[in-house]
C-alpha cells in the first residue's frame, strides 16, 4: 500500500497494528426490538452487521449471518469512517514500512498493489498504476509528473485480539 508520506500512516512502523473500517449498520439487542433486525444508536450498539451479513458483537464475538432485510428501512448505513473499533472484524498486522520516490515503484509492486495485465495486456502493471494515481491526485507536489515521497507498507492478515 503507497499512501503520501505527508499521510498519517507514515509514522507507521513493522509490528504495529492496523484495523480495518468498512460500511456497517449498528444494531440494538434482539431481544429489545423484537425479532426484526433494527438499527440502534451508534453509541449504544451491541453489534455491527456488514454488508454481506458477517455480524460482529461489542465483546469480540464474530459470526456470519444474513444480509438484514431493510425493505422497511429500519436499517440505518454508516460509511466505513464511523466504524468504532470494537466493531472491526479485521485486523493487519505491519510487516515493513519504508519511504521512497512514488516512481520508484516496481512491476511487482504494482502487481501486490493488484494491477496486472489480466485483460489489459497492452498495459503494464506499473502504467496502470501511474494512470491510477493521476486519476485521484491531481495537486500540484502529489502528482506522478511531481515523483512525490511515499510511504510503502506491506501486511498481514492476523487473528483479531
Amino acid at each position: 500500500m503507497r499512501r503520501l508520506a505527508t499521510s498519517p500512516l507514515s509514522t507507521i512502523k513493522s509490528g504495529d497494528l492496523l484495523w480495518v473500517q468498512e460500511a456497517f449498520a449498528p444494531l440494538g439487542r434482539p431481544e429489545a426490538i423484537g425479532r426484526r433486525p433494527e438499527s440502534a444508536p451508534l453509541m449504544t450498539a451491541d453489534s455491527a452487521v456488514m454488508r454481506d451479513g458477517w455480524r460482529q458483537y461489542r465483546d469480540g464475538r464474530g459470526e456470519a449471518g444474513e444480509v438484514p432485510d431493510n425493505s422497511f428501512g429500519r436499517i440505518k448505513w454508516f460509511q466505513a469512517i464511523h466504524m468504532p473499533r470494537w466493531a472491526s472484524r479485521i485486523l493487519l498486522t505491519v510487516e515493513s514500512a519504508r519511504i521512497e520516490s512514488l516512481q520508484f515503484i516496481t512491476k511487482s509492486d504494482a502487481i501486490s498493489e493488484g494491477y496486472d495485465t489480466g485483460l489489459r495486456f497492452w498495459e503494464s502493471p506499473v502504467g496502470q498504476y501511474r494512470k491510477y494515481w493521476e486519476a485521484i491526485r491531481g495537486t500540484k507536489g502529489e502528482r506522478w509528473a511531481d515523483n512525490p515521497a511515499v510511504v510503502v507498507l506491506t501486511f498481514s492478515r492476523c487473528a483479531a485480539p
